[in-house]
């Protein structure tokens, strides 16, 4: 027999996986409408390429994200459908604007023109992601697990059909790490300048960005540490660091040109954004050091430091402890009804007049242990929005690094990016909860790939595991068959999850808990609903949220807050749990204008509804149609 042909089966898996992202997600793309994309489609968009268009560059500052990727990147669907077709303004249609009225078809058109290119660019990014592993970790398996994981993630996949910075800054902000990491494998300018380029790509996104540049200046240091590039090329990499801060500043502004002529904008997508972090004085502490270490690096102090830190590599494993523990008390506390701490209350009782205090966590415990059940309600939603094999293989990765004593080179890569990924996980944890933000699945959208790539390397080491015990078994039959479990589990996952992919949450979360917000899912269901009901006469709806809206065909969408009971006799309300919890409730205007008759008491309402859709089972997340009597 041959030799067994793993490298086309790997590239074949890989392949599968991406077209399984791109056939389920493109599937869905015209059907939903979540919260904020309406300033996207009719306002952001065509503002910033109107803007380029019209050589008007200050106004390229279309948001405060930026968001540029967005408008970047989707703006080509503008070429085969018109944002002003889509609401019908006509008065007599409208009765004067009290109603919202849309073209349906354009709807549609609209959604798949603008979407489609954002979920294209991320499976483009994707394949780049695959490369770039392959290329760091000089193991196919590892590409392959890694690459598996992300392009079969619910999480990953909803946001990339979604128009938000959030869509890109996961895909570009991996790409950026990966390809930093990728030039410490070879020395090669192309990578510094990818680097740059993917970088400068994930600011244009979303200036959370901004948390990358510390973290990449303390991978070479670390690197360096672990004996992991040679001593010579450590002045070479303060210049090459150099070099991808000010290419991804240029490459930033080639597309944000409005940073020229706004003096706040350009300090804001510098400096101000680190002060504003918290990172600014870490940041220039960092960069001291690492300068001046490069500075000793023709003498024998760097060589020394690097000699006297050889024999401590093995220890730094029990590093891994640390964030071991937090994903093991955040499992532990997170299941069955959540007796020993209670994250989920915890998370929805967070904030108290919009600031993030954390009111339910007992006074009395010591600050230090409030600090970790603070991360632990920060990390919560994304432990729990992992399918359950690549939380598996997660956790088998970061047990396992407490026996990895970093005695060969591999072992040694694969020590050292099991610590970074992780304790940046926490970094980024304490970075949020120092700026006031609780962090969701969306906020921490940057933690998934690298969690998914800590999996793949926790697969792959299982994979060797099991050859240990059975040592007559091929490796690569190993590999393959697992790979194959993965993949169909992954297109399972997903399959399940359709079509509220951003809304997925593990099987081992009881039902009764929430860790996302319906954001806008299931109110095409809704209009589905509502558009199959008979016409004998005009229905007027009103909806906690206005997205249903752009589905309605005959039945009619009533705006706003102060509605005429003569004019638009209400027969269905639309409401979700964000719009009871919040209050959102229209009422009947009299004769004068301080009268104000609510409509219907949210008190037993769940009882009236003659339509309701759970969003994946979970009853605490749904969206009803009630008849208003």
């Amino acid at each position: 027999m041959g030799p067994f042909p793993t490298t086309w089966f790997q590239r074949g898996i890989i392949l599968l996986a991406l077209g399984s992202f791109l056939f389920l997600g493109a599937q869905s793309l015209a059907h939903f409408e979540t919260v904020d994309e309406h300033f996207w489609k009719y306002e952001r968009i065509p503002e910033y390429w109107t803007a380029l268009r019209e050589g008007k560059w200050k106004k390229t500052a279309v948001n405060d994200k930026p968001g540029i990727t967005v408008a970047l990147f989707a703006g080509p669907g503008l070429l085969f459908s018109d944002p002003e077709k889509h609401r019908i303004r006509d008065d007599a249609a409208t009765l004067g604007g009290e109603l919202t009225i849309y073209d349906t078809r354009e709807t549609r058109a609209m959604n798949l023109a603008l979407r489609l290119p954002v979920l294209l660019v991320n499976a483009g990014l994707i394949l780049l992601i695959a490369f770039l592993l392959l290329r760091i970790f000089g193991n196919a398996w590892v590409s392959v697990f890694g690459t598996l994981f992300i392009a079969t993630s619910p999480i990953l996949l909803g946001i990339s059909q979604i128009l938000n910075p959030d869509a890109f800054l996961w895909s570009f902000g991996t790409a950026a790490i990966l390809a930093w990491l990728a030039y410490f494998k070879s020395f090669q300018g192309r990578y510094v300048v990818l680097a740059a380029v993917m970088l400068g790509f994930a600011l244009l996104s979303k200036y959370t960005a901004h948390i990358l540049f510390p973290f990449f200046l303390l991978l070479p240091l670390g690197l360096f540490l672990f004996g992991l590039f040679p001593l010579k090329r450590l002045q070479r990499t303060c210049f090459a660091f150099a070099a991808l801060v000010l290419g991804a500043f240029a490459w930033f502004s080639l597309f944000l040109p409005a940073v020229f002529f706004k003096k706040n904008l350009l300090w804001k997508s510098t400096f101000g954004f680190w002060q504003e972090m918290g990172i600014l004085v870490p940041f220039a502490a960092a960069f001291l050091l690492v300068g001046a270490l490069a500075y000793a690096a023709s003498g024998k102090g760097a060589e020394t430091l690097q000699k006297r830190f050889a024999p401590l590599v093995p220890f730094t494993r029990f590093l891994g402890l640390v964030p071991l523990l937090f994903f093991v008390a955040i499992l532990v506390c997170g299941l069955g009804s959540q007796p020993l701490i209670p994250l989920e209350t915890h998370m929805l009782m967070a904030k108290n007049n919009g600031e993030l205090s954390f009111p339910t966590i007992a006074a009395a415990l010591p600050s230090s242990f409030q600090f970790i059940i603070k991360t632990m309600v920060e990390l919560y939603p994304l432990v729990f929005s992992f399918s359950l094999p690549a939380l598996f293989f997660l956790a088998w990765i970061l047990v396992r690094t407490l026996w990895n004593k970093g005695d060969t080179e591999e072992s040694r890569h694969q020590l050292f990016f099991v610590l970074a990924a992780s304790w940046f996980a926490l970094g980024f944890a304490a970075v949020t909860l120092s700026a006031g933000v609780l962090m969701n699945a969306r906020y921490g959208i940057l933690l998934f790939p690298l969690a998914y790539i800590l999996a793949g390397l926790g697969a792959w080491d299982f994979v060797l595991f099991i050859k240990k015990v059975f040592p007559r078994a091929a490796t690569e039959v190993l590999a393959l068959a697992l790979a194959a479990l993965l993949l169909a589990s992954g297109i399972c996952t997903l399959a399940q999850a359709k079509p509220f992919y951003f809304n997925y949450t593990s099987p081992l979360l009881q039902k009764q808990f929430v860790i996302h917000d319906a954001w806008g899912y299931g109110l095409y269901e809704a209009a589905e609903y509502l558009n199959s009901l008979p016409e004998d006469q005009p229905i007027y709806v009103w909806s906690d949220r206005n997205g249903i809206c752009q589905f309605l065909e005959h039945p009619k969408c009533v705006s706003g807050y102060r509605l005429d009971r003569e004019k638009t006799p209400l027969k269905y309300m639309v409401v979700s749990k964000r719009g009871i919890e919040r209050g959102y409730m229209p009422y009947w205007s009299g004769a004068a204008k301080e009268t104000r008759i609510p409509i219907m008491d949210y008190v037993g309402i769940e009882a009236r509804a003659v339509w309701r859709l759970d969003i994946l089972g979970r009853p605490d997340n749904f969206i009803m149609v009630v008849p208003v009597e």
